[in-house]
Order: structure tokens, then sequence, then C-alpha cells
């Protein structure tokens, strides 16, 4: 049904259903519910919250381990919150057995974890070719629609990490260009849904970072739209998890961003003694097909690790490791679009600049080479991993196999590949770069009062969800699934006067090598970077000028 949502000419292309309809048609019976219910209350455990999938639920940690049969130990997560967890495989009660449920949140995993970094150089747009970028910078690069004619209204985006964000910050991202002078429109507003409590902003935080960069890319890439952020307590799969179930029960985001992520060989039997909990990223999966039943769109960043995104197992004993062929999630699954990243350069204004400024930010070329780094210690055990690149995510996830969107492309693997679309992320990053690559770029953020030059993936999933909330408003239609959508744009990419796609851009991700000038789908970029009026259907629309000016503010 999901695939057949998205298909032009299908009897039910955009034909969305709401999360009650869901809950009718695909979830448990109702007495399937009652039955895991009991049996909940039987075993001490309380139902905080329900939706069509699952529930979010507590008890006594003394009442678990008797229960579900494991040994529980106290976590501390980065941001400080403790929480419990166990080593021991989950013994199912026989009646939640019965019923085909499973227990998220238990599991000793590695939580997941951001990916904006500071960029370890510091140029401006302003005066050379590969930035600092300004969300309006990027706008006149890849050709958006001016924004009289698109700017995302009536759309929302929702924003999925673990903090909050502070008002301020965004509003002086947006009047350091000058926005409402010029457009005579007031900087967008943050709206919050706070997840079991969220976590507050701190400035020493990664997550305060990432939710910040969230943001105002979002916003600046669709001022016109309405940022919804969900802000849970932390980055482990119980919090995700909570957070997505409230984001498909709402069914109020019409695009959902996450810039975060985490090796999806984690989840494998070889990585946790022989206990495979794969069955976790197929819950996620469950989740994200009900909200793109329901029309919403996913996006994730594919990652910062280039094709190398996960330690070798070695690592995990103490030994120094390698960096081996992998992938992250959620941008790995098949209901979400994985979103991989470019280093951009532009045209470069007149220096000096004139008593009235001249900012020029054209297209000229992107290229996406890997920055080697030094051997670091990942997640802190005390051993090094080396042979790492800075890069878009890329690679061939090993637990979903190649959806139908990317067979019908001609992709022939055995295994989804990442990412679908990419955008500016930049690259050079501060403090494991070996050394960094002439055309390496970055993105401004605005954090806790002070100006940043910023680079990631993190910057590229929700710029681009920004340019699909243009697509939806223009549309006048969400649009689930998007991949069946994007793939049928590559597909025709060459087939009309214009193009959808920036294709034939070189790299190299620590795997593979692509050549300038290579057409169609490619291991590290994907798809291509848009030509964004294009790609929204708006071939014909006057483009985003300069920056600071009234068809680009």
């Amino acid at each position: 049904m999901i695939s057949l949502q998205g298909t032009e000419n299908s009897p039910l292309y955009h034909h969305f259903i709401t999360p009650k309809q869901f809950a009718a048609e695909f979830g448990p019976t109702a007495a399937s519910r009652a039955r895991v219910e009991a049996a909940l209350r039987a075993e001490g455990v309380t139902i905080d919250r329900a939706g069509a999938q699952g529930y979010v639920v507590r008890a006594a940690s003394a009442a678990v381990e008797k229960n579900f049969g494991v040994r529980m130990s106290l976590l501390r997560s980065a941001n400080g919150r403790t929480h419990v967890a166990t080593k021991d495989p989950v013994r199912m009660p026989l009646a939640l057995s019965k019923e085909g449920a499973a227990v998220v949140g238990l599991a000793y995993l590695q939580p997941r974890h951001v990916y904006a970094r500071r960029s370890a150089m510091q140029p401006s747009n302003r005066y050379s070719a590969v930035g600092d970028y300004y969300f309006d910078d990027l706008k006149e690069a890849y050709d958006y629609p001016t924004y009289k004619d698109v700017r995302g209204r009536g759309v929302t985006i929702g924003v999925v990490i673990s903090s909050d964000v502070l008002d301020s910050d965004t509003q002086s991202y947006f009047d350091h260009e000058n926005f409402t002078k010029i457009s005579h429109y007031p900087v967008p507003t943050v709206y919050r849904r706070y997840v079991e409590g969220g976590a507050p902003f701190d400035p020493n935080a990664d997550a305060s970072f990432e939710a910040s960069l969230d943001v105002q890319q979002t916003l600046g890439s669709a001022p016109g739209a309405t940022d919804l952020l969900y802000d849970i307590p932390d980055l482990g799969d119980d919090s995700i998890l909570a957070g997505y179930l409230d984001v498909v029960e709402d069914n109020a985001a019409d695009v959902i961003s996450s810039s975060f992520g985490g090796c999806e060989l984690d989840y494998t039997a070889a990585y946790n003694g022989g206990t495979d909990y794969t069955y976790i990223l197929n819950i996620y999966d469950e989740i994200f097909a009900q909200g793109n039943a329901q029309g919403q769109t996913f996006l994730a960043s594919s990652g910062d690790s280039s094709g190398l995104a996960c330690p070798s197992l070695n690592y995990f004993y103490g030994q120094n490791g390698t960096f081996v062929p992998s992938v992250e999630n959620p941008a790995s699954d098949p209901h979400v679009t994985a979103v991989g990243g470019t280093d951009l350069v532009t045209t470069t204004p007149p220096s000096p600049q004139p008593s009235v400024p001249v900012l020029t930010s054209k297209y000229v070329r992107e290229s996406e080479y890997g920055d080697p780094e030094i051997p670091y210690d990942v997640y802190g055990f005390g051993a090094t991993v080396s042979g790492g690149y800075w890069g878009s995510g890329s690679g061939i996830s090993t637990v979903f196999a190649e959806p139908a969107y990317q067979k019908a492309y001609g992709l022939k693997t055995k295994g989804r590949s990442v990412p679908d679309v990419s955008m500016q992320m930049g690259g050079c990053p501060f403090g494991i770069s070996l050394s960094c690559n002439k055309d390496d770029s970055a993105s401004i953020l605005n954090f806790d009062g002070s100006r940043y030059g910023v680079i990631g993936t993190s910057a590229s999933s929700p710029e681009f969800a920004g340019l699909l909330a243009l697509r939806i408003a223009y549309g006048h239609s969400r649009l689930g699934n998007a991949n069946t959508t994007l793939y049928e744009l590559g597909t025709a990419n060459d087939a009309l006067p214009y193009h959808f796609y920036h294709q034939g851009i070189p790299g190299y991700n620590g795997v593979v090598t692509v050549k300038a000038g290579t057409k169609g789908y490619n291991q590290i970029t994907g798809l291509g970077t848009p030509y964004a009026a294009n790609f929204i259907g708006a071939p014909n629309l006057p483009l985003a000028g300069d920056p600071q000016t009234p068809s680009n503010p």
C-alpha cells in the first residue's frame, strides 16, 4: 500500500490514512490489546500511553528482573540522565509472547549519537568560495524558487532530538541576514512537544548544538513552515521510540528530520555476544511505515563516517580496531530518506566588498572526498579505531533488503543502499581530522549567543527537510515515503530539458571511488543534490537571487 501511495497513476496515489484508520486496518485486535494490557498489569507494569503499535510503560526494576528474567544495571547517558539496562536476553512472559510482543529499551546497547561537529576551518562565504554558508547562500546555490512564490506556508516540519533550543539563537540567525527587514515577516516560531519531560538546553551538550542546527536549517530552507520540536530525554532506543510514537500518533508533522544515528552492526548478534537485537530496528521500521501510510515523510542524516561507520568487533573487547564498511540507522531504514552530503563550491564575491555588499553564492561544483581521521576512541572503551574518514555516510545495509524503489531504478544490490540524496555538509572536523581538502565547506550556526562554522549531514538532512516542505506546500499534498518519488525523478533526470539533480559529483568514501561525470546513482552522494525549483515541480518559477534580497531574504 505504501509504495502505491507514492506512485503516480496509482489509484492510491497520495491517499493517506489517519492513525485511527491505521490502527483499525493494521494494528492488533481489541482482544489482543486487552490480553497484552492484562498481562502487563500482572507483571507489575504501568502503561503510560498507548499507540497503534505499542505502549510506553514503566515498572520497578525488581519487577522487571523477576518477571522478565534479567539482571539490571544502572547506566548514565551523555546528558547525565540515568536509566537501567541489561546484558541478558529478555525472557518474555508466556502471555506476552503469545501476542507477539517485544520489549525495547532494556538492551545494553550503545546510545545513538548526533552528527554535528564544529569545523576546524573558519572561512566566510562572503569572502571565500567554500563557505561558511547561511541558509540564503544555499538557496541561491541550489536554485530555490523565490521566497515570494514558495516559502513552505501551511507545512509542519518535525525535529526529533534530545534537547530544547534557545529562541534567541533562532532570532539572531535570521536577523543576521535581515530576514524580517527584507521579507516583512516575523522570524518563524518553534513549537515544542516534550516527550517524557524532554531534555533542557545545555550549552555544553552536543545534542543542544545539534538541536539548534536542526531548527535553523529547516526553517532557513522553508521560513514559512512551522517547526515542531520533539524534545526527547536522551538518544537511547526507549526515548527515541517514544518520540517517534508521539510523532505518528500526533500526525501533526508532515516532514520529520532526525540528525542522529548509530552503527547498524551494533544491533547484530555478532556485536552482542550472540544476542540478535535487529528486531529493534524492525520495530522502528514499523513505526516509520505507519507514518508513511499517514502521509508523513521521515528523513535522517546518513552519518559522517563515509563508508566506514562501525568499529571492528575487536574494539569492543578493548583492542585497537579499524573502521569497517557499514551504514548507520535510522538512515538505513527503507521507509526513511537518507540524506548524505557534499562539499560545495560557489562563486566568490568581490574582495574587498563595496559599500553595499555584493553577496553572491552561485553554484560552481561539488565533491565528496572524505577527510582522513586520526585514530580515536569512538565510545570511550580505552582503545582506538583507525582508518576512518569524515564524509557522507554511505554503503549497503546488512539488515534491510533492497527496497522496491531502488530495484526499479536498477541498483541491483542485496541490501538497502544509503544515501538517497545529498546536500552541502562540509568537512574538516575539529579534533579528529588528519588532513583536509581544499573544497571543504561548512554551514553557519548560531548557538548560545555565538556564531560557529558547523559541518555534517546534520546540516544536510534538515536542509532537505525544508526543501520537501516547499514541495508539499507547492503541490498541496503530503508525500509519505518520498523515496519512490525521488527515484522516479532520478530516472527522469536526463529525459527533460531540465534536471532534478546535480550528478557526476566525484568523491572517495574510504571504500569506493566515484569519478567526475559519473551519471546516475552513486554510493557516496546517492541520486545527487537538488535543483530545488525543478525538484519541487516548479521549473518555470523565477529563482532565488543573491542573499539578503527580496527574492531570497
